[in-house]
């Protein structure tokens, strides 16, 4: 096969155009799996995993966001996240501390319809 016969490499804005769209297509899942750990933990305050997990959500979200240019996403799930640090140090937490987060992620959820 000559250099001719070879297809063209994509070009790195073909690339993070093509990263973005697949981040963009699992966004939706994202959010469902961080609001499915809020309802683990007001059903089970005390549950460490999904309260860690759901910080790892977050926090992937608050950094990935504004790399394919949805900043409010960002900056919605980076207060969701630093809701969530408070959270992680509290040895004792009830059903009722989730609602400040669930908030949050309410409104990053809104974030990502606009």
């Amino acid at each position: 096969m000559t250099a001719e016969d070879r297809p063209a490499a994509a070009s790195f804005p073909e690339k993070f155009a093509a990263l973005a769209q697949a981040w963009r297509a699992q966004l939706p899942q994202r959010l469902h799996e961080a609001q499915h750990r809020l309802q683990a933990l007001r059903a089970d305050p005390s549950d460490g995993a999904s309260l860690q997990e759901l910080h790892r959500i977050l926090h992937t979200l608050a950094g990935s966001a504004g790399t394919f240019g949805m900043p409010d996403v960002s900056i919605a799930a980076k207060a969701a996240e630093h809701e969530c640090d408070r959270l992680m140090d509290s040895p004792h937490r009830a059903a009722g501390d989730f609602e400040d987060v669930t908030g949050l992620v309410d409104a990053l959820v809104r974030a990502t319809e606009a």
